[in-house]
């Protein structure tokens, strides 16, 4: 089958939001080390036989990596652990969803330069991310718009790595942080169809620091999946925009998975936040990158940068693999997410970066893959 009108599942399940929020821990290297399995929840978790670990300190990585390589290749979404380690990760942990035909289906949770005295509370948003995914279900049959009704399945989460930088004339912190879920589906033809949702926000604990740039790359980079015009969105360009609004919900009713979302712009409104986005796709089976920018407040005919205002996009990229490309029907979703921010000093504002977040993803489907 075509997959051209996956635009249409796009459409529907693609979010882009502005909403204050509460600042991350600050961000610094920890001189301490420890490895903890952690089994008590605050609340029941659905199902209850799940595997949990956290390892923390400047080895995090390398046991994660070693916990994980003693499942065999059960496990449905993998990360490039070489490009982790050149992170200062300092939190990692893992949770393991059983899935049908002895898979797992994983969701990490990553800290990048946490403090010791930050670890407590990470380990508190861990569980409470934890419970939110757990709790949806993994698998349902579904249509949106045009589409045929076909089985979608979920195969894993990465929350959260985050990055962090400031400047010494300006109070507080910002931060870049880049988080992603993904599902996939089969198509009549033997075509895979994977599906990630990915949130790049930027955020600061100053209200003397402004977004001045996110920038998200995705690319397909083995050859053996494509991404494709008409598989991710947004597409084009938009702005100024003062508001962007949006609802969405994500429900199971016992036999049918249902996604509803809806978004608009009000060019009238009483705060004057406003923002512009692009997207570029070269060459769109391998790669796209989407930009929003210009992050301004109006003051009557007057404008100034969105001081103290956080920011998250949420772009859709839907990767295509051919049932002749790979054994494995495996995809590769590279990233690399950049952020930039204003800092509002005595001598004028100066713009300042986070460091990148470079992260690549291997999607395996439930059933295909033996390691």
């Amino acid at each position: 089958m075509k997959w051209k009108p996956l635009m249409a599942v796009l459409i529907g399940l693609l979010m882009i939001g502005v909403a204050a929020k509460a600042a991350p821990s600050p961000a610094s290297s920890g001189g301490y080390d420890s490895e903890t399995p952690v089994w008590g929840l605050e609340r029941p978790i659905k199902p209850v036989n799940v595997s949990q670990h956290i390892f923390t300190g400047p080895g995090s990585v390398e046991k994660g990596k070693r916990f994980l390589k003693t499942f065999g290749g059960q496990i449905t979404l993998e990360l490039n652990f070489s490009e982790l380690s050149k992170h200062n990760i300092t939190f990692f942990a893992v949770v393991l969803r059983p899935i049908p035909n002895g898979k797992y289906a994983p969701i990490y949770f990553i800290g990048d330069g946490l403090r010791h005295e930050d670890i407590e509370k990470f380990r508190w948003e861990f569980q409470r991310v934890v419970n939110d995914v757990l709790n949806r279900p993994i698998e349902g049959r579904f249509s949106i718009a045009s589409e045929p009704s076909r089985e979608w399945h979920w195969i894993g989460s990465i929350r959260t790595i985050t990055k962090s930088t400031s400047y010494p004339l300006t109070p507080g912190n910002a931060y870049q942080s880049l988080s992603s879920d993904y599902w996939y589906t089969e198509g009549t033809s033997g075509q895979y169809a994977y599906y990630a949702k990915v949130y790049h926000s930027g955020d600061m604990s100053s209200s003397e620091i402004a977004i001045n740039e996110l920038k998200l790359v995705v690319s397909a980079p083995t050859g053996y999946e494509f991404i494709g015009n008409g598989h991710y969105l947004p597409d084009g360009h938009g702005g100024p925009k003062t508001t962007y609004s949006e609802s969405s919900s994500f429900g199971f009713d016992g036999t049918t998975l249902v996604f509803s979302a809806s978004a608009g712009y009000n060019m009238e409104t009483n705060d004057g936040y406003y923002f512009r986005w692009d997207t570029h796709a070269f060459d769109p089976n391998t790669e796209v990158t989407f930009r929003f920018y210009d992050f301004h407040r109006k003051y009557g005919s007057l404008s100034a940068p969105a001081w103290g205002k956080s920011f998250t996009a949420r772009p859709a990229v839907i990767m295509i693999v051919e049932p002749s490309s790979t054994s494995t029907r495996a995809a590769v979703f590279k990233y690399h997410a950049t952020a930039s921010f204003k800092f509002n000093t005595w001598a004028g504002s100066v713009v300042k970066s986070t460091d990148p977040i470079d992260v690549t993803v291997f999607a395996f489907p439930w059933s295909v893959w033996d390691g």
